[in-house]
């Protein structure tokens, strides 16, 4: 089952596992020509010195977004889930979530959840540690010695 985010609204941390799952649902308001092809890419991200959104799993759908002049409408598209990869995530609370709005007249609109100008969210998934399993743990020959 993937842990649901509500990206209009500061999420708590959640926790997760490698390799499943995060449903994010997108919210905007938009005042604007009709934008038939908009792209929104919904992703967990990691910071670095290199990159500061170094994606670590996302997802990319297409939502037609209608003529809306002033005053606008309220967009809420349906949950977009991403899955998260099963291996080369480290463990602890070092991932954050991002929602990217191109295809739009003007200039892309990214919403990095929970700062402001641009906000975002960083630090709001804590990726646990996998613990070792050993099963069926037998002993399958002895000697005397």
């Amino acid at each position: 089952m993937a842990d649901l985010v509500r990206l209009a609204f500061p999420p708590s941390v959640i926790q997760v596992s490698p390799g499943k799952q995060i449903t994010g649902v997108v919210e905007f308001d938009y005042i604007g020509p009709a934008a038939p092809g908009a792209i929104i890419r919904f992703a967990m991200y990691s910071w670095t010195v290199a990159d500061a959104h170094n994606e670590k799993a996302f997802k990319t759908v297409t939502y037609p977004i209608p003529d809306s002049p002033d005053p606008g409408i309220h967009i809420k598209m349906a949950p977009i889930t991403i899955q998260l990869p099963s291996t080369g995530l480290p463990a602890g609370l070092s991932y954050g979530l991002l929602a990217k709005v191109s295809g739009i007249p003007g200039k892309d609109w990214v919403c990095y959840i929970g700062e402001k100008d641009p906000p975002y969210y960083q630090w709001v998934v804590e990726v646990l540690a996998v613990e070792p399993q050993v099963s069926n743990l037998v002993i399958s020959s002895y000697s005397k010695v």
